[in-house]
């Protein structure tokens, strides 16, 4: 009797193995797409929360620092107060939105201040933190920047210098002056 089955049991089994081989590759391919799925729900949903906590940790800071700054003996003009600033590149005008979180006066000079409430931020070894400052101060033609840093609970006022821009000379001047150095000794010598 198994002679006349067995090309049958083979054909079954062989069909069982790949209907299971199927529904092993259908689990894997659903249980990667959940996972997918799950993941990115949990990155968005971490994202979310990190961007409240920042924001809470921003006005949290900036109602500091507006106590700070009237503690240094500022008086508050405005906050957050925004600006279009207009720049040209190639020829091209382009306009600039800006935000400054503070303009403040005191001894009747204008500064725009920066609150800074993070670590990395508040030091001015951070090349962003001094463009920020340094764009500030030329857009809104403030007469000083102030850097607030809210968790030392520290304000200072940056200068910034202007650079002196060194004048090339002519490379026939020094020449001139060789020659002219030359003259002279030798009528003094003669």
């Amino acid at each position: 009797m198994s002679g006349r089955f067995e090309p049958w049991l083979r054909q079954l089994m062989y069909s069982e193995a790949r209907i299971t081989l199927l529904w092993v590759v259908i689990a894997m391919a659903s249980g990667a797409l959940l996972y997918g799925m799950l993941a990115s729900w949990l990155g968005a949903s971490r994202r979310r929360w990190k961007a409240r906590r920042r924001s809470r940790v921003a006005i949290e800071g900036e109602q500091a620092a507006i106590a700070l700054l009237e503690a240094y003996g500022y008086s508050i003009v405005a906050t957050q107060c925004s600006k279009t600033w207009h720049i040209e590149v190639d020829g091209a005008q382009r306009a600039i939105a800006l935000r400054a979180d503070a303009i403040v006066e005191r001894h009747g000079r204008q500064f725009v201040a920066e609150i800074k409430t993070g670590e990395m931020a508040t030091q001015l070894e951070t090349a962003a933190t001094r463009r920020q400052l340094l764009e500030y101060l030329v857009a809104y033609q403030a007469d000083g920047a102030l850097l607030v840093n809210v968790p030392r609970k520290t304000v200072h006022e940056v200068v910034f210098f202007e650079p002196r821009i060194r004048q090339r000379r002519h490379p026939f001047v020094l020449l001139a002056w060789i020659v002219l150095t030359a003259v002279l000794l030798w009528l003094l010598l003669r």
